[in-house]
């Protein structure tokens, strides 16, 4: 599983919009949008969107050495 489907999926899972995660992030939209679609995220991205959306970065660790 790739970042930018276990953020997609958090965010759906808990009844969020894109929209949301940006104006809570601080990331603005489109880049947001940019980020989920090319799967390139700062190690302060994912801190920002993980503390908003309360993602272990443990459990993301683990989904990414899944594949």
């Amino acid at each position: 599983m790739k970042i930018n489907e276990y953020i997609q999926e958090k965010i759906a899972d808990q009844g969020r919009t894109k929209v949301w995660v940006s104006d809570r992030s601080g990331i603005k939209y489109k880049s947001l949008i940019t980020k989920l679609r090319t799967d390139c995220f700062t190690a302060y991205d994912l801190l920002r969107i993980s503390k908003i959306l309360h993602i272990d970065l443990n459990e993301l660790r683990d989904k990414l050495e899944e594949e």
